[in-house]
């Protein structure tokens, strides 16, 4: 039996940041708590700028379409071979490497 995904989106300050898939809003949700991630947010920049700034409330809500194909469109071409490991499409263009 397999598990039923959902996408779901992650916004700072309203803005649609980093889509992935979760079991249920409550996983979502739980994912903004997990420290590696707020420190993987707070790391990474945009246009020269952290896209977090470590306070700033951290909000998840269901996909929209156009996300939905964005996300869609990448796990064809980038998807993990391990079905636990999470995998996340940044809505955002991100500064360099990272």
């Amino acid at each position: 039996m397999s598990i039923v995904r959902a996408v779901y989106v992650l916004e700072i300050l309203e803005k649609p940041t980093l889509a992935f898939e979760a079991t249920s809003y409550h996983e979502a949700r739980s994912l903004t708590k997990e420290e590696w991630l707020r420190e993987e947010l707070a790391r990474l920049r945009s246009n020269g700028s952290p896209i977090w700034d470590g306070e700033t409330k951290l909000t998840v809500r269901r996909v929209e379409e156009g996300e939905k194909q964005l996300f869609a469109e990448a796990s064809e071409n980038g998807r993990p071979t391990d079905v636990d490991e999470l995998f996340f499409v940044y809505l955002i263009e991100l500064d360099g490497d990272e």
